[in-house]
C-alpha cells in the first residue's frame, strides 16, 4: 500500500512538472524576448539549444515507456505544438517563424524518444 502511494505521489509530481514545463514553453515562445530582435536573437545557436532541450525534456517527461504507439502520438503532438508556436511567432512583430527552430524541436523530440525508449525503459524494467 505504501509503495502504491509513493508511486502515485511520484507520478503526480512528474505530471505537474510536465505540464508546468509545457506551459513555460508556450509562454516563452509567445512573449517578447527582452533585449533582442528576431534577427539578433535567432543568430545565436543557444536559441536552437533551448528548443532542442525543451522538446527533448517534454518528450521524456510525457512519454510512457513500453508504449511505442504512444511515442508516435506524443512526437506528432509536440511537433504540431512547435509548428503552431512558430506560426504564431510569424504573426508577431517581435518574433519570426524559423525552420531551424522546427528542426531543433524535431531533433529534441527524436532524442527524447530514444532516451525514453532505450535508456529509461531499462530503468523501469
Amino acid at each position: 500500500m505504501i509503495k502504491n502511494l509513493l508511486e502515485s505521489y511520484k507520478n503526480s509530481i512528474r505530471n505537474f512538472i510536465s505540464w508546468f514545463l509545457l506551459l513555460l514553453v508556450i509562454i516563452f515562445s509567445i512573449i517578447p524576448f527582452p533585449l533582442s530582435t528576431p534577427s539578433s536573437y535567432s543568430d545565436y545557436p543557444i536559441d536552437k539549444l533551448f528548443h532542442f532541450l525543451s522538446y527533448a525534456l517534454l518528450t521524456i517527461l510525457f512519454s510512457k515507456p513500453h508504449k511505442m504507439q504512444a511515442y508516435l502520438r506524443l512526437g506528432v503532438s509536440l511537433f504540431i505544438l512547435g509548428f503552431s508556436l512558430e506560426v504564431i511567432q510569424g504573426y508577431t512583430l517581435y518574433r519570426a517563424f524559423e525552420l531551424y527552430d522546427l528542426f531543433a524541436n524535431v531533433s529534441g523530440i527524436i532524442v527524447g524518444i530514444i532516451i525514453s525508449n532505450f535508456i529509461l525503459r531499462r530503468i523501469y524494467d
